[in-house]
């Protein structure tokens, strides 16, 4: 059984441990709030060299969610 997932939006501040580093905007399609916020802080370590584990926190207040998908027609979409 496919999962909807949603088309997730942030446009905001980026944190290094709790130090405001920049604002930074990023997209990407998730099941859930926490996975986007989890791939787009993933995204912007690989963007910036960063390492995986690196301390990087996004404020889920400039997360925005658009459109929902199954699965199925996400794939079929690219």
């Amino acid at each position: 059984m496919s999962q909807k997932k949603s088309k997730y939006k942030y446009d905001g501040p980026i944190y290094k441990f709790d130090k405001f580093l920049c604002n930074w905007q990023g997209e990407t399609w998730a099941v859930s709030d926490s996975k986007a916020l989890s791939n787009l802080a993933y995204r912007f370590k690989t963007q910036n060299n960063m390492m995986p584990n690196a301390g990087i926190k996004l404020d889920p207040d400039y997360l925005s969610e658009s459109s929902a998908v199954n699965e199925l027609e996400h794939y079929e979409l690219f």
